[in-house]
């Protein structure tokens, strides 16, 4: 239960106020932001997600309005810094304000109006204005209750400022009554009192007649400044019309790509080849950590190897970046040493533009990742911020180098997501939490061991994994509650729950955190095809792809779902036969694939993936497969049974 103990008063007559946590909010707050409080600041009971959705962002499809809101929400969670559940009571159907947290002027005026006794000063201070004056959304369904209310709130305020007024005259407080007659004034209701003040003329004086020529030479200038504006809108309005001049002006834009290769071993033994693992990962997730503005890292997922120049000098054409960096570790006793470089292929021929060698003793080798990412960084002349610094320090929450080690194992496990991997994953973040057991990244990594058993379809008992991956979430949450990872996972876990909306807001919570993390766009792309956000879902995966070229299979069955659900049959096939017969293809990969070719029509097909499902997993059914997780809109879940149930499962 939230505290009774009233915090905060928020002001919508006159000028609007919304303090928070730490001072005033409004003015970074958006005008869809401030509509919503004040909705629910006047809605006693509060309000249906789908009724705010509607009022706020009319349009014909109801997904795109529901999405705007849960980006409204997400905006609120980052202006009030972790404090907005203090203030709103959010579910995954309802908003409302914590009426014990906040008081708000408008319904203090309305219980005044209803004939709570009042001093003349809390009035004066209280009626400051119209209702959130001078404040429009352009959504007509809104700006029409606002409007309403408004009239309505302003004749309570006309009545009680009116009433007030009489009393002090009575009483020949003469002071009072000119300070409420001012305050009815600026409401814009004398008029309610005294009928003769309402007419006022604005006498304008004649301006001097300016020069034809000084005239017509405005009007110029001024069509000029119009035209400037109108393409500048354009252009950063419309991608196509943005392409098409950035090609005619042959404008090279956007930050500096980047691909870190697996890290080789000096001497090629499993010590060496563990910490390599383990640098890699930490300084690729560092980059991509910053920002996506600044910096495009490209995921690699290759094996580590030694390449000659003409390799490198391919894979840069390939993955289309500027900058490769490699670099070979070796154990010298109690001493860890790295020698990195950084290729150029942008401005020459992959020449070796910087060099360093890094060392530290065995006890410190966590650090390496940190020194690393920083040198790249100031050598792009990329400056931190102290929320970067922190972000960039991945897995390393702990102290322990035998830890450390096994969640990196970990980490390179889990993102392959075959049943095997997440297996060594698991053990590896136990084995991790056996070495710390408050290392949190490895509490997060045992989440998502137990996430993917679910999904992949291997669990024996999905309803205890899920449990599983909420109790180390909460262990998680407790520490780090809005680091990007955090959200992305807590996104996946609501997921499985059916609590789809908190599903998405977490997960765009994240995409915020962390714009260049491929994993984390894949994971949100999976859970809008279950909101009926087929084509933003398409658009992430593609923004994933673009980031990591080299992807976990995953990416492709949550692609070539996103694209049956978009009812693009053919495309989908297409992109689940993509190495299908190379190794061994998940259970989830087989499913998607039957529901695509029973969706096109191809039921020989369908039931020849049937086969092999059942085959991995005998006591397959769809009813069972589709409850974890449910798809939001019942009749794109009963449609998904029916492909299913035509291919035989």
């Amino acid at each position: 239960m939230m505290s009774r103990e009233v915090v905060s008063l928020w002001r919508f007559l006159g000028d609007i106020s919304i303090p928070g946590p730490n001072g005033e909010l409004t003015p970074h707050l958006g005008k869809k932001p401030i509509a919503l409080l004040a909705y629910l600041a006047l809605a006693r009971a509060g309000a249906g997600r789908d009724e705010l959705a509607a009022l706020l962002w009319p349009d014909p499809d109801p997904s795109r309005s529901r999405h705007n809101l849960r980006q409204c929400i997400l905006s609120l969670r980052m202006v009030f810094d972790g404090g907005l559940d203090k203030f709103l009571e959010i579910s995954d159907d309802r908003l409302a304000l914590n009426h014990a947290a906040v008081e708000v002027d408008a319904r203090r005026l309305l219980e005044i109006d209803a004939g709570k006794v009042t001093p003349a000063g809390e009035l004066l201070d209280l009626c400051r204005g119209p209702f959130m004056r001078g404040l429009t959304t352009r959504a007509q369904p809104f700006d029409d209750w606002a409007s309403a209310q408004r009239d309505r709130l302003t004749e309570a305020a006309g009545r009680v400022l009116g009433s007030a007024r009489a009393e002090a005259e009575r009483a020949g407080r003469k002071s009072e009554a000119m300070r409420l007659t001012a305050a009815l004034a600026d409401l814009e209701v004398g008029s309610a009192i005294e009928p003769a003040a309402k007419m006022r003329l604005a006498v304008v004086p004649p301006q001097p007649r300016r020069e034809r020529w000084l005239r017509n030479a405005a009007l110029v200038l001024g069509g000029a400044a119009v035209a400037v504006g109108i393409l500048f809108g354009a252009y950063y309005t419309f991608p196509g019309f943005r392409g098409w001049v950035d090609e005619v002006v042959q404008v090279k834009s956007g930050p500096p790509r980047i691909a870190v290769l697996p890290f080789t071993t000096a001497n090629g033994n499993a010590e060496e080849a563990n910490l390599a693992g383990g640098v890699t990962l930490g300084v690729v997730y560092g980059l991509y950590a910053i920002t996506a503005k600044e910096l495009f890292v490209v995921t690699m997922l290759s094996p580590p190897q030694k390449l000659s120049t003409d390799e490198l000098k391919r894979i840069a054409k390939d993955l289309d970046v500027h900058y490769l960096i490699t670099a070979a570790v070796a154990v010298d006793g109690d001493t860890i040493r790295i020698d990195a470089q950084r290729l150029d292929f942008e401005s020459s021929a992959g020449d070796i533009i910087w060099r360093k060698k890094f060392s530290k003793p065995r006890s410190q080798a966590f650090d390496l990742q940190d020194d690393i990412t920083l040198w790249i960084l100031k050598g792009l002349r990329i400056d931190l911020s102290p929320a970067e610094w922190n972000r960039i320090q991945y897995l390393d929450d702990t102290n322990n180098l035998e830890a450390w080690l096994a969640a990196a194992n970990g980490v390179r496990h889990l993102i392959r997501a075959t049943r095997q991997d997440v297996a060594i994953a698991k053990a590896s973040y136990q084995e991790a939490l056996g070495n710390d057991d408050n290392y949190i990244s490895a509490r997060r990594g045992l989440a998502w061991a137990a996430f993917l058993s679910v999904r992949g379809g291997w669990a024996e008992d999905p309803e205890a994994a899920i449990l599983e991956a909420e109790n180390q979430l909460g262990i998680v949450r407790r520490e780090r509650p809005d680091e990007g990872t955090t959200k992305s996972l807590e996104g996946a876990i609501r997921l499985l729950q059916g609590k789809h909306d908190e599903a998405v807001e977490a997960g765009e919570f994240a995409r915020k955190r962390l714009p260049g993390s491929a994993d984390v766009a894949a994971i949100l792309a999976h859970t809008l095809t279950y909101v009926g956000e087929h084509e933003e879902a398409l658009k992430l995966i593609d923004d994933a792809m673009e980031l990591s070229p080299m992807h976990p299979g995953f990416y492709n069955w949550v692609k070539g779902r996103a694209l049956r659900m978009a009812k693009r049959f053919t495309a989908s096939i297409e992109e689940l036969e993509k190495d299908i017969d190379r190794g061994e293809p998940a259970l989830v990969h087989l499913v998607e694939l039957a529901a695509s070719y029973s969706a096109a029509g191809r039921k020989e097909d369908a039931r020849r993936i049937a086969q092999s499902i059942r085959s991995k997993a005998p006591g397959f059914t769809a009813s069972a497969w589709l409850d974890h997780p449910p798809i939001v809109i019942p009749e794109i879940q009963s449609q998904e049974f029916e492909f299913l149930s035509n291919a035989g499962l």
